[in-house]
């Protein structure tokens, strides 16, 4: 449980007091502000499989250029040269998730900043979310590494949190 659940908790049982006079945008921004969590995969459970028609598949060289016109066309130009540091190691750790043969979905880990054991970026079209694209993608890679020998897999500014609190146990890493 994480200071999201209190907070919704709390607006949703005291609507009509208090409640009232504080700045609600502010306090529901700050809840909802990506964080990082963490995922033990020696305890994660990696048997979910996505449903036909979606296919779910590791990118090859072959798919770089593709991909990238995806990546960019759908979710901006801040995202290539990160999903490009995918295509320079020796097992792409990259995931597709295909429909009809067009790209829907995209996750990846160890990319981002070149750092080992840092989920991300993940990104399904918006008419493919709620379809278990993401969950799906997901599981693929965390998957990947655990069979690779990581012990955890680090989400890195992730959000909603509950979401994958809920979808793969992952835990809010807390600063002091």
């Amino acid at each position: 449980m994480n200071e999201g659940h209190i907070i919704k908790a709390i607006y949703e049982s005291e609507k009509n007091s208090w409640m009232k006079r504080l700045p609600t945008e502010k306090i529901l921004a700050s809840i909802t502000t990506a964080r990082n969590l963490s995922v033990e995969l020696t305890k994660f459970d990696s048997s979910f499989s996505i449903k036909s028609p979606t296919l779910i598949r590791r990118a090859t060289e072959e798919d770089k250029h593709l991909l990238l016109s995806f990546i960019k066309e759908n979710f901006g130009n801040g995202w290539l040269e990160t999903i490009e540091n995918a295509f320079i190691q020796a097992k792409i750790p990259l995931f597709l998730a295909e429909e009809k043969g067009e790209i829907i979905g995209v996750s990846s880990y160890d990319v981002y900043l070149h750092k080992k054991g840092l989920y991300g970026p993940m990104g399904v079209l918006e008419k493919s979310r709620n379809n278990n694209v993401g969950k799906g993608l997901l599981y693929t890679a965390l998957k990947d590494m655990k069979d690779r020998g990581y012990y955890y897999a680090i989400l890195g500014e992730e959000g909603p949190i509950e979401y994958y609190e809920k979808v793969c146990n992952a835990k809010l890493i807390t600063y002091i």
